[in-house]
Protein backbone atom coordinates (compact mmCIF):
# COMPACT_ATOMS: atom_id res chain seq x y z
CA UNK A 1 0.00 0.00 0.00
CA UNK A 2 2.78 2.39 0.89
CA UNK A 3 4.40 1.60 -2.43
CA UNK A 4 1.11 2.39 -4.20
CA UNK A 5 0.76 5.81 -2.57
CA UNK A 6 4.40 6.57 -3.27
CA UNK A 7 3.88 5.78 -6.94
CA UNK A 8 0.67 7.82 -7.04
CA UNK A 9 2.39 10.80 -5.44
CA UNK A 10 5.16 10.57 -7.99
CA UNK A 11 2.63 10.55 -10.84
CA UNK A 12 0.81 13.57 -9.41
CA UNK A 13 4.04 15.49 -9.01
CA UNK A 14 5.06 14.55 -12.54
CA UNK A 15 1.69 15.69 -13.86
CA UNK A 16 1.98 18.99 -12.02
CA UNK A 17 5.52 19.44 -13.27
CA UNK A 18 4.39 18.80 -16.84
CA UNK A 19 1.54 21.29 -16.46
CA UNK A 20 3.91 23.92 -15.11
CA UNK A 21 6.43 23.29 -17.85
CA UNK A 22 3.60 23.42 -20.41
CA UNK A 23 2.70 26.92 -19.21
CA UNK A 24 5.06 29.63 -20.24
CA UNK A 25 5.94 32.73 -22.21
CA UNK A 26 8.52 34.07 -24.66
CA UNK A 27 11.80 34.46 -22.80
CA UNK A 28 13.66 36.44 -25.48
CA UNK A 29 13.27 38.01 -28.90
CA UNK A 30 15.92 38.51 -31.55
CA UNK A 31 15.43 41.33 -34.07
CA UNK A 32 17.68 41.36 -37.14
CA UNK A 33 20.28 39.42 -35.16
CA UNK A 34 20.11 41.53 -31.97
CA UNK A 35 18.86 39.66 -28.90
CA UNK A 36 16.63 41.18 -26.22
CA UNK A 37 16.08 39.12 -23.07
CA UNK A 38 12.50 38.87 -21.90
CA UNK A 39 10.97 40.12 -18.66
CA UNK A 40 10.17 36.53 -17.58
CA UNK A 41 12.27 33.40 -17.31
CA UNK A 42 15.67 32.44 -15.93
CA UNK A 43 17.48 35.19 -17.86
CA UNK A 44 14.88 37.89 -17.30
CA UNK A 45 16.05 41.49 -17.71
CA UNK A 46 14.77 44.48 -15.77
CA UNK A 47 15.08 46.70 -18.87
CA UNK A 48 13.49 44.26 -21.32
CA UNK A 49 11.24 45.71 -24.04
CA UNK A 50 8.87 42.77 -23.41
CA UNK A 51 6.06 43.30 -20.92
CA UNK A 52 6.25 41.16 -17.80
CA UNK A 53 3.39 38.83 -16.88
CA UNK A 54 2.60 37.70 -13.36
CA UNK A 55 2.43 34.02 -14.31
CA UNK A 56 2.85 31.70 -17.26
CA UNK A 57 -0.68 30.38 -16.82
CA UNK A 58 -2.89 30.63 -19.89
CA UNK A 59 -5.79 33.02 -20.31
CA UNK A 60 -9.04 31.10 -20.83
CA UNK A 61 -11.57 33.93 -20.68
CA UNK A 62 -11.58 35.77 -24.02
CA UNK A 63 -13.57 38.66 -22.53
CA UNK A 64 -10.90 39.45 -19.89
CA UNK A 65 -8.42 42.29 -20.33
CA UNK A 66 -5.70 39.70 -19.75
CA UNK A 67 -6.36 38.54 -23.31
CA UNK A 68 -4.52 41.67 -24.52
CA UNK A 69 -0.96 41.11 -23.27
CA UNK A 70 -1.14 38.22 -20.80
CA UNK A 71 -1.77 37.74 -17.11
CA UNK A 72 -1.55 41.15 -15.35
CA UNK A 73 1.00 42.41 -17.90
CA UNK A 74 3.02 45.44 -16.82
CA UNK A 75 4.55 48.11 -19.06
CA UNK A 76 8.23 47.80 -19.98
CA UNK A 77 10.79 50.56 -19.41
CA UNK A 78 12.25 50.55 -22.93
CA UNK A 79 11.51 49.73 -26.57
CA UNK A 80 13.21 47.43 -29.02
CA UNK A 81 14.01 48.86 -32.45
CA UNK A 82 13.20 47.58 -35.92
CA UNK A 83 12.47 48.76 -39.44
CA UNK A 84 10.03 47.69 -42.14
CA UNK A 85 10.95 44.18 -43.23
CA UNK A 86 12.80 43.33 -39.99
CA UNK A 87 12.78 39.70 -38.87
CA UNK A 88 11.53 39.01 -35.34
CA UNK A 89 12.34 35.66 -33.69
CA UNK A 90 10.41 34.81 -30.51
CA UNK A 91 11.86 32.08 -28.26
CA UNK A 92 9.28 30.34 -26.07
CA UNK A 93 10.00 28.44 -22.84
CA UNK A 94 8.01 26.76 -20.10
CA UNK A 95 7.99 28.38 -16.67
CA UNK A 96 10.43 25.75 -15.46
CA UNK A 97 12.89 26.62 -18.21
CA UNK A 98 12.09 23.67 -20.46
CA UNK A 99 11.34 23.97 -24.15
CA UNK A 100 7.79 24.75 -25.17
CA UNK A 101 5.54 21.71 -24.65
CA UNK A 102 2.30 22.17 -26.65
CA UNK A 103 2.06 21.17 -30.29
CA UNK A 104 -1.48 21.92 -31.51
CA UNK A 105 -2.85 25.35 -32.32
CA UNK A 106 -1.97 28.56 -34.15
CA UNK A 107 0.69 31.20 -33.61
CA UNK A 108 -0.60 34.70 -34.44
CA UNK A 109 0.90 38.17 -34.25
CA UNK A 110 -0.80 41.57 -34.15
CA UNK A 111 0.42 45.16 -33.90
CA UNK A 112 -1.13 48.35 -32.56
CA UNK A 113 0.04 51.97 -32.50
CA UNK A 114 0.90 53.23 -29.03
CA UNK A 115 -0.83 56.41 -27.98
CA UNK A 116 2.24 58.43 -27.09
CA UNK A 117 5.18 56.55 -25.60
CA UNK A 118 4.77 52.78 -25.33
CA UNK A 119 6.44 52.79 -21.91
CA UNK A 120 3.36 54.54 -20.48
CA UNK A 121 0.68 53.23 -22.82
CA UNK A 122 -1.96 50.83 -21.53
CA UNK A 123 -4.08 49.35 -24.32
CA UNK A 124 -7.83 49.20 -23.84
CA UNK A 125 -10.80 47.58 -25.57
CA UNK A 126 -10.80 50.48 -28.07
CA UNK A 127 -7.17 49.99 -29.17
CA UNK A 128 -6.98 49.08 -32.85
CA UNK A 129 -4.93 45.94 -33.57
CA UNK A 130 -4.05 44.61 -37.01
CA UNK A 131 -2.87 41.09 -37.73
CA UNK A 132 0.51 40.79 -39.47
CA UNK A 133 1.08 37.02 -39.32
CA UNK A 134 -0.64 33.70 -38.70
CA UNK A 135 0.84 30.20 -38.67
CA UNK A 136 -1.22 27.05 -38.34
CA UNK A 137 -1.17 23.60 -39.87
CA UNK A 138 1.89 22.80 -41.92
CA UNK A 139 0.92 22.02 -45.52
CA UNK A 140 -2.68 21.46 -44.41
CA UNK A 141 -1.83 18.44 -42.26
CA UNK A 142 -3.93 18.28 -39.08
CA UNK A 143 -1.26 16.30 -37.24
CA UNK A 144 1.53 18.80 -37.91
CA UNK A 145 1.42 22.40 -36.73
CA UNK A 146 3.93 25.26 -36.83
CA UNK A 147 3.68 25.37 -33.02
CA UNK A 148 5.31 21.91 -32.86
CA UNK A 149 8.54 23.43 -34.18
CA UNK A 150 9.00 25.13 -30.80
CA UNK A 151 9.53 21.81 -29.04
CA UNK A 152 13.11 21.71 -30.33
CA UNK A 153 13.83 25.23 -29.09
CA UNK A 154 13.35 26.82 -32.53
CA UNK A 155 11.88 30.35 -32.58
CA UNK A 156 8.60 31.54 -34.00
CA UNK A 157 9.57 33.80 -36.92
CA UNK A 158 7.62 36.93 -37.81
CA UNK A 159 8.40 39.68 -40.34
CA UNK A 160 7.50 43.34 -39.85
CA UNK A 161 5.43 44.51 -42.85
CA UNK A 162 7.70 46.01 -45.49
CA UNK A 163 5.65 49.20 -45.94
CA UNK A 164 4.70 49.81 -42.30
CA UNK A 165 4.70 53.46 -41.29
CA UNK A 166 7.29 54.55 -38.77
CA UNK A 167 6.15 54.88 -35.18
CA UNK A 168 5.85 53.26 -31.76
CA UNK A 169 3.97 49.97 -31.64
CA UNK A 170 2.92 47.14 -29.35
CA UNK A 171 3.53 43.73 -30.93
CA UNK A 172 1.02 41.19 -29.60
CA UNK A 173 2.56 37.76 -30.19
CA UNK A 174 0.36 34.83 -29.15
CA UNK A 175 0.09 31.05 -29.02
CA UNK A 176 -3.29 29.32 -28.72
CA UNK A 177 -3.07 25.74 -27.41
CA UNK A 178 -6.04 23.63 -28.58
CA UNK A 179 -5.48 20.27 -26.89
CA UNK A 180 -8.51 20.84 -24.63
CA UNK A 181 -10.64 22.87 -27.04
CA UNK A 182 -13.40 20.24 -27.43
CA UNK A 183 -15.47 22.23 -24.91
CA UNK A 184 -15.98 25.96 -24.41
CA UNK A 185 -13.31 27.51 -22.23
CA UNK A 186 -10.88 24.71 -22.98
CA UNK A 187 -8.65 26.65 -25.40
CA UNK A 188 -5.57 28.15 -23.77
CA UNK A 189 -4.32 31.60 -24.83
CA UNK A 190 -0.75 32.75 -24.24
CA UNK A 191 -0.57 36.38 -25.36
CA UNK A 192 2.55 38.51 -24.89
CA UNK A 193 3.46 42.09 -25.80
CA UNK A 194 6.68 43.61 -27.11
CA UNK A 195 7.25 47.37 -27.23
CA UNK A 196 8.75 48.28 -30.59
CA UNK A 197 9.91 51.47 -32.30
CA UNK A 198 9.79 51.16 -36.09
CA UNK A 199 11.98 53.52 -38.11
CA UNK A 200 12.00 54.33 -41.83
CA UNK A 201 10.16 56.47 -44.37
CA UNK A 202 7.24 54.17 -45.15
CA UNK A 203 3.61 55.22 -44.74
CA UNK A 204 1.56 52.00 -44.89
CA UNK A 205 -1.52 51.69 -42.69
CA UNK A 206 -3.73 48.60 -42.19
CA UNK A 207 -6.97 48.17 -44.08
CA UNK A 208 -8.63 46.23 -41.25
CA UNK A 209 -8.32 46.14 -37.46
CA UNK A 210 -9.76 44.29 -34.46
CA UNK A 211 -10.05 44.96 -30.73
CA UNK A 212 -9.10 42.95 -27.65
CA UNK A 213 -11.27 41.89 -25.93
CA UNK A 214 -13.72 41.42 -28.80
CA UNK A 215 -11.70 39.76 -31.56
CA UNK A 216 -12.41 36.24 -30.19
CA UNK A 217 -15.49 34.41 -28.97
CA UNK A 218 -15.52 31.02 -27.23
CA UNK A 219 -17.45 29.52 -30.14
CA UNK A 220 -15.18 30.64 -32.98
CA UNK A 221 -14.36 27.84 -35.41
CA UNK A 222 -10.67 28.22 -34.66
CA UNK A 223 -11.21 28.08 -30.87
CA UNK A 224 -13.91 25.45 -30.27
CA UNK A 225 -13.67 22.00 -31.83
CA UNK A 226 -11.74 18.77 -32.15
CA UNK A 227 -8.70 19.73 -34.18
CA UNK A 228 -7.23 16.25 -34.16
CA UNK A 229 -9.80 14.96 -36.64
CA UNK A 230 -8.22 14.06 -40.00
CA UNK A 231 -9.24 16.38 -42.82
CA UNK A 232 -10.13 19.28 -40.54
CA UNK A 233 -9.41 22.62 -42.23
CA UNK A 234 -8.38 25.16 -39.62
CA UNK A 235 -10.02 28.59 -39.65
CA UNK A 236 -7.94 31.27 -37.93
CA UNK A 237 -9.79 33.46 -35.42
CA UNK A 238 -9.20 37.19 -35.09
CA UNK A 239 -9.84 38.23 -38.67
CA UNK A 240 -7.54 38.13 -41.73
CA UNK A 241 -3.97 39.30 -42.02
CA UNK A 242 -4.21 43.03 -42.74
CA UNK A 243 -3.12 44.55 -46.01
CA UNK A 244 -1.22 47.83 -45.70
CA UNK A 245 -2.30 50.67 -47.97
CA UNK A 246 -0.56 53.91 -48.89
CA UNK A 247 2.87 52.35 -48.38
CA UNK A 248 6.12 52.92 -50.24
CA UNK A 249 8.76 55.59 -49.57
CA UNK A 250 8.99 58.65 -51.85
CA UNK A 251 11.86 58.23 -54.33
CA UNK A 252 11.40 61.51 -56.15
CA UNK A 253 10.20 59.73 -59.30
CA UNK A 254 7.16 61.96 -59.61
CA UNK A 255 9.23 65.14 -59.79
CA UNK A 256 11.77 63.60 -62.13
CA UNK A 257 9.07 62.28 -64.43
CA UNK A 258 7.83 65.82 -65.02
CA UNK A 259 11.21 66.79 -66.44
CA UNK A 260 12.11 66.37 -70.09
CA UNK A 261 11.89 62.81 -71.29
CA UNK A 262 14.94 61.17 -72.90
CA UNK A 263 13.60 61.87 -76.36
CA UNK A 264 12.97 65.55 -75.66
CA UNK A 265 16.33 65.88 -73.93
CA UNK A 266 18.01 64.38 -76.98
CA UNK A 267 16.14 66.78 -79.22
CA UNK A 268 17.14 69.82 -77.22
CA UNK A 269 20.75 68.75 -77.07
CA UNK A 270 20.86 68.24 -80.84
CA UNK A 271 19.46 71.74 -81.31
CA UNK A 272 22.25 73.20 -79.18
CA UNK A 273 25.33 74.49 -80.99
CA UNK A 274 28.10 71.94 -81.27
CA UNK A 275 31.75 73.08 -81.55
CA UNK A 276 32.32 71.34 -84.88
CA UNK A 277 29.17 72.36 -86.72
CA UNK A 278 26.93 75.27 -85.89
CA UNK A 279 29.51 77.59 -84.36
CA UNK A 280 31.86 77.75 -87.38
CA UNK A 281 28.87 77.86 -89.71
CA UNK A 282 27.29 80.86 -88.02
CA UNK A 283 30.62 82.67 -87.83
CA UNK A 284 31.33 82.10 -91.50
CA UNK A 285 27.86 83.25 -92.45
CA UNK A 286 28.31 86.50 -90.53
CA UNK A 287 31.74 87.35 -91.90
CA UNK A 288 31.41 85.98 -95.42
CA UNK A 289 34.75 84.17 -95.21
CA UNK A 290 36.12 80.87 -94.01
CA UNK A 291 38.68 82.40 -91.69
CA UNK A 292 36.73 81.22 -88.60
CA UNK A 293 37.01 77.59 -89.61
CA UNK A 294 39.68 75.62 -87.72
CA UNK A 295 40.80 74.11 -91.04
CA UNK A 296 41.54 77.46 -92.70
CA UNK A 297 45.24 78.17 -93.24
CA UNK A 298 46.51 81.32 -91.52
CA UNK A 299 49.02 81.77 -94.38
CA UNK A 300 46.43 82.14 -97.15
CA UNK A 301 47.69 84.14 -100.09
CA UNK A 302 46.47 87.73 -100.62
CA UNK A 303 44.68 86.66 -103.77
CA UNK A 304 42.62 84.09 -101.81
CA UNK A 305 41.69 86.64 -99.16
CA UNK A 306 40.73 89.20 -101.73
CA UNK A 307 38.65 86.66 -103.58
CA UNK A 308 36.77 85.71 -100.41
CA UNK A 309 36.18 89.26 -99.22
CA UNK A 310 34.99 90.37 -102.65
CA UNK A 311 32.25 87.83 -102.53
CA UNK A 312 33.35 85.75 -105.55
CA UNK A 313 32.94 82.63 -103.37
CA UNK A 314 29.32 81.72 -102.59
CA UNK A 315 28.46 81.90 -98.83
CA UNK A 316 28.39 78.52 -97.07
CA UNK A 317 24.75 78.86 -96.06
CA UNK A 318 21.80 81.11 -96.63
CA UNK A 319 20.02 82.72 -93.67
CA UNK A 320 17.34 80.05 -93.83
CA UNK A 321 19.83 77.21 -93.73
CA UNK A 322 21.80 78.85 -90.93
CA UNK A 323 18.83 78.37 -88.63
CA UNK A 324 19.21 74.63 -89.00
CA UNK A 325 22.55 73.40 -87.57
CA UNK A 326 22.14 70.02 -89.22
CA UNK A 327 22.11 71.52 -92.75
CA UNK A 328 24.47 74.45 -92.21
CA UNK A 329 27.35 72.46 -90.81
CA UNK A 330 28.02 70.12 -93.78
CA UNK A 331 27.99 72.94 -96.34
CA UNK A 332 30.41 75.02 -94.27
CA UNK A 333 32.77 72.12 -93.85
CA UNK A 334 32.64 71.21 -97.54
CA UNK A 335 33.24 74.81 -98.74
CA UNK A 336 36.02 75.42 -96.27
CA UNK A 337 37.83 72.19 -97.04
CA UNK A 338 37.53 72.89 -100.81
CA UNK A 339 39.23 76.29 -100.55
CA UNK A 340 41.88 74.92 -98.24
CA UNK A 341 42.67 72.10 -100.70
CA UNK A 342 42.94 74.55 -103.65
CA UNK A 343 45.18 76.92 -101.68
CA UNK A 344 47.40 74.08 -100.55
CA UNK A 345 47.84 72.83 -104.12
CA UNK A 346 48.88 76.28 -105.36
CA UNK A 347 51.39 76.74 -102.52
CA UNK A 348 52.93 73.34 -103.20
CA UNK A 349 53.16 74.02 -106.90
CA UNK A 350 54.91 77.37 -106.31
CA UNK A 351 57.47 75.81 -103.96
CA UNK A 352 58.15 72.91 -106.31
CA UNK A 353 58.47 74.91 -109.58
CA UNK A 354 58.99 78.68 -109.26
CA UNK A 355 59.72 78.85 -112.98
CA UNK A 356 56.24 77.57 -113.73
CA UNK A 357 54.80 80.49 -111.83
CA UNK A 358 57.00 82.93 -113.73
CA UNK A 359 56.05 81.34 -117.06
CA UNK A 360 52.45 81.54 -116.10
CA UNK A 361 52.85 85.19 -115.23
CA UNK A 362 54.55 85.95 -118.58
CA UNK A 363 51.79 84.16 -120.43
CA UNK A 364 49.22 86.20 -118.60
CA UNK A 365 51.00 89.44 -119.56
CA UNK A 366 51.15 88.40 -123.21
CA UNK A 367 47.47 87.54 -123.22
CA UNK A 368 46.69 90.95 -121.79
CA UNK A 369 48.61 92.68 -124.56
CA UNK A 370 46.77 90.73 -127.27
CA UNK A 371 43.40 91.58 -125.76
CA UNK A 372 44.33 95.26 -125.54
CA UNK A 373 45.56 95.38 -129.17
CA UNK A 374 42.28 93.90 -130.36
CA UNK A 375 40.37 96.45 -128.37
CA UNK A 376 42.33 99.36 -129.90
CA UNK A 377 41.70 98.09 -133.40
CA UNK A 378 37.96 97.87 -132.80
CA UNK A 379 37.97 101.36 -131.34
CA UNK A 380 39.88 102.78 -134.33
CA UNK A 381 37.53 101.10 -136.80
CA UNK A 382 34.52 102.51 -135.09
CA UNK A 383 35.87 106.04 -135.39
CA UNK A 384 36.31 105.67 -139.13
Amino acid sequence: MQLFFSSLSALVLLHLALRVSAHGFPTSVTIDGKQYNGANGADASSDSPMRKVSTGDPVTDVTSNNIICGQNAATASTDATAKPGSKLQFYWKGEAGTNWFHTTGPIMTYMAKCEGDCTSFTPSSSTQWFKIDEQGEKNGATDSWAQANLLSGAPANVTVPSTLAAGKYLVRHEIIALQNSQSEGGAEFYPSCLQLTVSGNESGTPNTTVQFPGAYTQSDKGILGNFYNPGTVYVFPGGPVAQLTGGGSSSGSDSSSSSASPSSSSSSSSASASPSSSVPSSTESASGSSSASPTASPSSSPSETASSSSGTEEPASSPSSAASPSTAAPSATSSSSGRCSSSKKRRLSRRAAPEAVESEGNASTENFRVVRLRHNRRFSASRH
